[in-house]
């Protein structure tokens, strides 16, 4: 009976450490299966908390850098601003003292990129001439100069005095704004 007694308690004493043999088991599985989510959702966290970060910082250069972009921008010509273009052109000749003439605007290509080219003509002294050309050469555009003409008209002095008259020159200027952008 002893032994029967023995033989029950112990498969008794056997079923219930395999049950939480199990228990431990599933449970243990269970709790790394958790913490797997749980370290997953935590990388999660910090790759957006890295991202908020970086958006922040890019948010605080765009502002910091507004007036510097603003400024940047002043320095290229755009499909929409072609109108104001042509009127600084313009106004080039009451700035030099002579005669401004722009004979053709168009948009064009150089090497795959969108280029605005000019043509113009003036007329004046010398100087007034001279004078445009250091204007175009100073304005804050990038511009690549295609040709340029100079003419002057023959050196004749009025009849009857000793003071001669001052040659007119005549300049043909074409050259291209490589600081353009179309929109």
């Amino acid at each position: 009976m002893r032994t029967k007694l023995f033989h029950i308690s112990f498969i008794i004493t056997a079923t219930i450490a395999l049950i939480l043999l199990g228990l431990y088991i599933f449970f243990s599985l269970r709790i790394q299966s958790v913490f797997g989510v749980a370290e997953m959702a935590s990388h999660e966290r910090l790759a957006l908390e890295t991202k908020a970060k970086q958006l922040t910082t890019i948010k605080s250069l765009i502002l910091s850098t507004t007036e510097k972009r603003e400024e940047l921008d002043k320095h290229f010509v755009t499909s929409d601003d072609i109108v104001p273009f042509i009127q600084y052109i313009e106004s080039l000749d009451t700035l030099s003292g002579g005669v401004l003439e722009i004979d053709a605007v168009d948009i064009a290509t150089l090497s795959e990129k969108p280029v605005l080219s000019v043509s113009l003509n003036m007329s004046g002294t010398y100087s007034q001439v001279y004078r445009l050309l250091r204007m175009l050469e100073e304005m804050p555009y990038e511009i690549s100069l295609s040709s340029l003409t100079l003419n002057v008209t023959e050196f004749n002095s009025v009849v009857g005095t000793l003071i001669p008259e001052i040659p007119e020159w005549k300049a043909s200027i074409d050259f291209t704004v490589i600081s353009f952008s179309q929109v």
